[in-house]
Order: structure tokens, then sequence, then C-alpha cells
């Protein structure tokens, strides 16, 4: 019987690692599938990989760290697996923690299930530039979530088929799939667990090398805000642009208030992502862009309605006025017959005095 689950291993120039990093993933988990993406190593790595075991998938040039491991998640979902687990082939994660995390996910205990390296005490010597940010981010995840991260920036994971569809989408981070992917995942719902693992110092250079720290700090600190207010940007937007109508006097403030209430609205509904992903299931769609998508165009069809109102019942007051200026024509005709025999009589008068 073909197995459900894939081991999934990204893989950059690791011809010394990789090989022993199969075998001992084929000892925790016989059954399960491994696949390499190779990341366009310059060396071994794939005939090492292949004589091990494994199934490999070469990437025609390097293309990054997250490039490699979404291509893993969606190679898995056109091969129907319906879970997952990473790690990386420089053997930084012990392949023996592999069963811990996947029973974790099997269980349906979680959706996705993090590896971490602290919830047990530090395994090894971590720098301390590269501790501080940890803390930073690890504080931040454990404030969104509502539940303490103590790993965030962990790439040991078990996950199931729901959080692979969520990877496999062109908004995952490939540059630095890391906290910022944990903010977007509880945004959608899903359910996150850590488990204690352990992990070594990596041999290889880390991809938070030299100067990429400052561009991780960054990324992660505009990614998870945006993570945050993306799905209420348009909302928040067509408050601001109906305001500052308003403030000019170009829109009257009788006339804003379902533009404003569907700003609100929408700002409300894309915060909330229990709520946006209820509303869903309530009207049966896809996806919850889709209910976005949805209730934007019922404010629309609501807006166009009621400037359909105001234009029959400004149609109603011209008739009713082109109906009262008729009715009132008599006596116009009566005033100006008055006016001009007045008229007549004050020339014949002044004629006379002459």
């Amino acid at each position: 019987m073909p197995s459900d689950t894939l081991i999934l291993l990204p893989a950059f120039n690791e011809e010394s690692n990789v090989g022993g990093v199969i075998a001992a993933v084929r000892e925790s988990l016989p059954d399960a599938t491994v696949a390499v993406i190779d990341d366009g190593s310059h060396d071994a790595t794939v005939e090492r990989a292949l004589s091990a075991g494994a199934m490999v998938l070469s990437l025609p040039y390097n293309l990054g760290y997250g490039v490699a491991l979404q291509t893993g998640y969606k190679y898995a979902l056109r091969s129907g697996f319906s879970y997952v687990v990473q790690l990386d082939a420089d053997g930084q994660h012990d392949p023996a923690c592999l069963t811990r995390l996947l029973d974790h996910v099997r269980s349906d205990k979680s959706d996705l299930c993090i590896g971490s390296r602290f919830l047990e005490g530090d395994t090894y010597a971590i720098p301390l530039a590269r501790r501080a940010g940890m803390y930073i981010f690890r504080r931040i995840a454990s404030l969104l979530l509502g539940k303490t991260i103590t790993d965030p920036t962990s790439g040991f994971q078990a996950m199931n088929r729901r959080v692979l569809e969520l990877y496999s989408r062109d908004s995952y981070p490939v540059d630095y799939p890391d906290v910022d992917v944990i903010v977007m995942l509880h945004r959608h719902g899903v359910r996150i667990d850590e488990l204690p693992v352990t992990m070594y110092a990596s041999a290889g250079k880390s991809m938070h090398a030299g100067l990429r720290p400052l561009y991780y700090l960054f990324r992660m600190g505009l990614d998870i805000p945006l993570n945050l207010i993306r799905r209420a940007v348009f909302g928040i937007t067509l408050l601001a642009f109906v305001i500052e109508l308003v403030r000019r006097r170009k829109l009257r403030v009788e006339y804003s208030w379902l533009w404003i209430c569907a700003g609100i609205a929408i700002v409300v509904i894309g915060l909330n992502y229990p709520l946006l992903e209820w509303i869903t299931r309530m009207i049966g769609a896809g996806w919850t862009s889709s209910t976005l998508f949805f209730f934007g165009i019922f404010f629309v069809l609501a807006l166009s309605l009621q400037f359909s109102v105001k234009i029959s019942r400004l149609e109603t007051e011209v008739k009713n006025l082109a109906q009262e200026l008729a009715l009132r024509e008599p006596k116009f005709q009566t005033l100006d017959t008055q006016l001009a025999g007045d008229g007549q009589r004050s020339k014949s008068y002044s004629a006379h005095e002459k």
C-alpha cells in the first residue's frame, strides 16, 4: 500500500550529509516516501540522494530555500500525499524526532506541528545576534497567536493537506518563510502546536549569515503587519477616500453613510478571520477571498440601489415641479394680462397729461 506521507528534504550542495540524513529517515519511517528537492547544487548531492534511495526533484538553478520547499509542497499535493514532514538535509534536524511530529498531526491534534529546539532547553550554541532576533520574533508570534511559540523560525515541521494548500499559493514568502508564514496560517484558522525536538549546529553556511539578518528583520517587520491587515486594506482605503471627499465637501454627509458602513464592514470581516471563514462556509464559497469579493459586489449593488433611489426621487420631484408649473400657468397668464393692462393705462395717462 502506497504511503500517504512524504518526507521533504530541501538541499543545496549537501553531498556530504544528504545520504546519512536519508538513511536516518528510513530508519525512523521506513514506509514513507523521501523526496530531495535539489536547489541547483554544483556537487554530487543528486547522485548521493539517488543512491540512498530517495527520489529527486531538481530545480534548474539555485532559487533559494523557500522555492525548494514550495516545490516539494506542490509535488505532495499533485501526488496525493496527506502528510508532509520537512527537515533540512544538512543534518541539523534529528530524523529520530520525525514520528513525534507526524503522529501529532495524524491524530488531528493540530494541522501544523513545529519542532522546537527550546522546549527542553537549548541544544546548541546560537550566536548572540541571531538569538536576539529569535527572541523578538518569538514574542511577536506568541502575542499574535495567543499562545507561546518558542521556535517560530524552525524548519522542522509536520503538516496536513490544509497547510500544504496554503503553502502552495503564490502568497507564500519564498525568500524567508519563517514567522510571517506562521502568522499567515494563524489568520487562516490553522491549528499550530509545538513539540520538543533535537537539533544540532549546522556545519554549512546559514541562510541568516552575513548581512542577511538585516534584510530578514526588515522583511519580517513588513510582512507581519501586512499579513494582519491585507484583507482589510480595501475597507481602510475606502473609508479614507470617503472621509476625504466629505472633508472637501465633494460628497454630502447624508450620502456618505452607506459608503462608510461598507468600509467598516469590510475592515471588520477582513480582520476577524474566524468570522470570515464562517461566512465563507455559510455562503458556500471556496475561498475567503471569494467571500470578500462577494461582499464587495454586494456593497456596490447596495450603493447602486441607493443612487437609483435618489435618482428616482429626483425624477419624481422634477415631475412634480413641472406639473406645478403647468398648473400655475393660468395664474401667470392672468397676471401677465393684468400687467399688460396696467401698462396700457399708464401710457394713456401719460399722453393725457401732456
